[in-house]
C-alpha cells in the first residue's frame, strides 16, 4: 500500500436490456473488463469524478444515481490498494465508444449479464455484478453527498 493510502475509484453501473456497460482495458498485454470509471482527484466530488471518467472513457454524459456497492482490492504484494464505489447511472446523451482519452480503453460496450462469468473482470466479481444488474429498483446505500460547508 502506498504512503498515501488506498486509491479511491468511482464506477458506473449502467444497465440496458439485461446488459451491463463495461470497458475493455488492455494493459501490459493483458485484457481485463471493468465497470467504466476511475480515480477521484483531490477537490473533486464523487459525482464530478463519475461524470469526468465516463466522458473520458466512453464519451457518455450520465446522471449518477444511488451508491449500490463498494469493493476493496489489495494486490498480493500490498503495493496497490483500491476502494471502489459503484453508482447506478443513466445515460443522458451519447453512445458508448472508446474515446482515445485513455489509451488502455480498447472498447466500451454493453455485455449481456449471462456472459459476465466468461469475462476476466477486474475490481468486480461476476456474481455480484450480475446481482446488481438484476436489482433494477434497488434503493442503494444511503449517503449524504458533499457535507463540507463554507
Amino acid at each position: 500500500m502506498s504512503a498515501d493510502g488506498p486509491r479511491l475509484r468511482v464506477a458506473a453501473l449502467v444497465i440496458r436490456d439485461d446488459r451491463v456497460l463495461l470497458v475493455r482495458h488492455v494493459k501490459d498485454g493483458e485484457t481485463r473488463w471493468l465497470l467504466p470509471g476511475g480515480g477521484v482527484d483531490r477537490g473533486e466530488t464523487l459525482a464530478d469524478a463519475l461524470h469526468r471518467e465516463l466522458r473520458e472513457e466512453t464519451g457518455l454524459q450520465v446522471a449518477p444515481g444511488p451508491l449500490v456497492s463498494f469493493e476493496e482490492a489489495v494486490s498480493p504484494d500490498g503495493a496497490r490498494h483500491v476502494v471502489q464505489l459503484v453508482f447506478r447511472a443513466e445515460i443522458l446523451s451519447g453512445a458508448p465508444r472508446a474515446t482515445g482519452d485513455d489509451a488502455r480503453v480498447a472498447e466500451a460496450v454493453f455485455v449481456p449479464v449471462a456472459e459476465l462469468p466468461n469475462l476476466r473482470l477486474h475490481l468486480c466479481a461476476a456474481g455480484r455484478l450480475a446481482e446488481l444488474a438484476r436489482e433494477k429498483e434497488s434503493p442503494g446505500i444511503p449517503g449524504a453527498g458533499n457535507l463540507w460547508k463554507p
